[in-house]
Parts: C-alpha cells; structure tokens; sequence
C-alpha cells in the first residue's frame, strides 16, 4: 500500500446539539484520538473546550495543557491546536505554552505569518461558499479577511 496521510478535524466547533458524540472534556477528547490513531489516523487537530458548557476555547494557555497533557498521556499522536483569527500580540499565547511545556507532547503547531496571502479574495470565497461549493482554503491571513 502507499503511504497515506490522515488528517482529523477532531471536534472543531460542532456542538452537543448538533452532534451528543463530539468530544468535549480533556478525557473524552483524548479517548477519540486514541481510536482515530488506532484507525490509521496520521495527524490531529483539535479545539479545546470549556468542560461544562462545550463552548470552544480559541487560546487559553491552561486548557491548552491540560487537553494537550491529557492527550499525551494516553496516546502517542501528533496533535496541534486552534488558534484565534486576529492579529494580536496573544494569538499564539496557548500554542507557546504548549511549546514550553515538555509534558504536553506539542510536536507540530499551526504559525500563519502574513507574509503571504494565498487564499482567494474573500468575495470569492463567500459567493463559493454561497454556490454549495465544497472548497476550503488551505490558508488564512488578515489581509484576506480586510478585502
């Protein structure tokens, strides 16, 4: 067989209401990784969540670890977090915590450094978007959001 890539979007904004399975405490999340890697998943990426209302959590350093130290503990797995849009000084506040923190296992991290914009316009990305179309962009910048 040739080598494959799996990625998994593990629990991104989806909510209870929409789905009671979608992962929400360090625990769970942890669990539903384990059997993604068990089922050839190669790579994941994941929101972390308030544990009481399901709410996702964009770049709080503390959930960040105890999600990402969860994790580790019980699945050897290359995981990398969320991230906030914006251009603020704290975007990255969690994912530099992540890296700080051996315990946490962080091995790979989403970094988008505006200096090149290759997504398309916005317009076309809503009127795709608007026509059902399935396409997503690989990247994002703020400069594509200001157009």
């Amino acid at each position: 067989m040739e080598r494959l890539i799996i990625a998994v979007g593990l629990n991104e904004n989806v909510t209870r209401d929409q789905n009671p399975n979608v992962p929400i405490t360090p625990a769970e999340i942890a669990a539903d990784i384990a059997e993604c890697v068990d089922a050839g998943a190669s790579i994941i990426h994941v929101h972390c969540r308030n544990p009481v209302t399901g709410e996702p959590i964009m770049d709080d350093p503390d959930g960040y670890l105890e999600l990402f130290r969860t994790v580790h503990a019980e699945v050897d797995a290359l995981v990398y977090p969320t991230y906030p849009n914006g251009e603020t000084v704290d975007r990255y506040k969690h994912v530099k915590a992540l890296m700080e923190d051996p315990a946490s296992g962080l091995e790979i991290a989403p970094i988008i450094a505006g200096s090149a914009d290759l997504t398309p316009p916005l317009e076309y990305a809503r009127a795709a978007g608007n026509a059902g179309s399935s396409c997503r962009t690989t990247s994002w910048s703020p400069a594509a959001c200001a157009r």
